[in-house]
């Protein structure tokens, strides 16, 4: 629960089912192809990330093994949502008491596919975006510390390192927020002067980072070595920007009072 609610399992998966999954998981050259209407520059540059959304992959099950057309449909599906729940519903209620005002009862809020045109109209958008950092030639970091986009409730990081990948680096480190009371940002870049590293989360093989994305939520991830092999890499995520256009929170001291505000004000109004 502590600094922000999060899970670190390792061998997430069976092993059985997770060698299958390494074995097959899509190429390279597959993730930016499928991926070059976003990212145009494809895997030209070093350290980059490339993946396949989830509504990518439904319009292109053809291309995508089975196993992994079954992986990400699972994890955009309503069951995985309420599994979530299981897990970060208190915390969700702590940190958003006024999200069920919103979208009524979380366990019976409508999920659909981020980005699908025919499903993406729900309080709810969910991904699974099996992707890659390119290789790279120098030593190099993808991001420093930061917090995900305000419109964001949920992701979770599984790390398919792959057996050829000798290099060090590219683990996710924890923060902690050293007051409250002090929090900065630059963009969504955190002040790391206001910090403590707390925790680490190797990159290694069937190894699941998996959190509520809150004000809290700081984390980073380390340098890189030089690698002639990608970072694999499947993110999964939930998001509220349908039913939460404005955010679950900002970054910005001053507009954060301010919609501290708004909400106080509209809750006075509730019951009145």
């Amino acid at each position: 629960m502590e600094p922000f609610p999060h899970l670190i399992i390792k061998d997430c998966l069976e092993s059985d089912v997770y060698n299958e999954l390494s074995r097959t998981y899509p190429s390279d050259s597959l993730i930016a192809d499928l991926n070059i209407e976003r990212v145009p520059s494809g895997l030209s540059l070093q350290n980059f990330r490339n993946d396949i959304s989830a509504a990518k992959a439904i319009s292109s099950r053809d291309r995508i093994p089975q196993l992994w057309q079954d992986f990400i449909d699972y994890h955009t599906s309503k069951e995985f949502f309420v599994e979530m729940l299981h897990f970060f519903g208190s915390s969700i209620y702590r940190y958003y008491p006024w999200l069920p005002r919103i979208v009524g009862n979380l366990r019976e809020a409508g999920t659909g596919i981020r980005f699908d045109p025919a499903t993406d109209k729900q309080p709810f958008s969910l991904d699974c975006q099996v992707g890659i950092n390119t290789p790279s030639t120098v030593k190099s970091s993808v991001i420093e510390a930061h917090t995900d986009s305000p419109k964001e409730l949920y992701a979770g990081l599984l790390y398919f390192k792959q057996p050829s990948d000798n290099a060090n680096g590219g683990d996710l480190e924890i923060y902690r927020w050293k007051s409250s009371k002090h929090r900065r940002f630059d963009q969504n870049l955190a002040d790391k002067s206001l910090l403590h590293k707390i925790d680490i989360c190797k990159y290694q093989p069937n190894t699941l980072f998996f959190f509520l994305n809150t004000i809290d939520s700081v984390h980073a991830v380390t340098p890189r070595e030089p690698s002639q092999v990608s970072r694999r890499l499947v993110n999964i995520i939930g998001e509220v920007y349908n039913s939460v256009p404005f955010g679950l929170y900002t970054r910005d001291s001053k507009d954060e009072r301010l919609i501290t505000r708004i909400k106080g004000k509209a809750k006075s109004l509730l019951a009145f």
